[in-house]
């Protein structure tokens, strides 16, 4: 039987001590029995992180494009071959993976913005209601402003490749 690492969430107005919502995540170890550990969820899944891999990830398509450009003509490999390699076509490298890692960019950096939206939105409610201090709220707020000026930025730059 797997084991069961329960992480519990927070929202992040809970870190200045206010009251918190919590949710349970419940995360079992992996088949082959490797437990879970707390930092791979909270270290390894955070937008920063992503865009870090995201990076990675372009470099590594630009060393591909680059790869298959010195091999076209080769004797070694034909157009026949390269093309069942696949993804060694201009439109594939030069329009797919740009248009491929924007749209993961756009879609990380949109849902940590509606994230931090719906927790300033909730800090904003707690607020009122007494429960959130002034401190936990500007902290909120400034959370928000980052991720909405990370996106608005995202966006002003953004280009589909075509």
């Amino acid at each position: 039987m797997r084991k069961l690492m329960l992480v519990v969430l927070t929202l992040s107005v809970f870190l200045l001590g206010a009251p918190a919502l919590f949710a349970e995540l419940r995360i079992y170890d992996k088949p082959d029995g490797i437990p879970v550990e707390k930092k791979d969820y909270y270290e390894r899944f955070t937008l920063e992180n992503s865009l870090r891999r995201l990076e990675q990830i372009r470099g590594a398509l630009m060393s591909f494009n680059r790869l298959t450009e010195k091999v076209k003509g080769d004797t070694l490999l034909s157009d026949e071959r390269l093309e069942e390699i696949g993804n060694t076509s201009w439109e594939v490298q030069s329009i797919g993976f740009p248009n491929f890692a924007n749209a993961v960019e756009g879609t990380l950096r949109r849902y940590h913005y509606e994230l931090k939206q719906a927790e300033f939105e909730l800090a904003t409610i707690r607020s009122e209601q007494g429960v959130v201090n002034e401190e936990a709220l500007k902290k909120s707020q400034q959370a928000f402003q980052d991720a909405e000026k990370g996106m608005q930025k995202f966006w002003d730059e953004f280009q589909i490749a075509d």
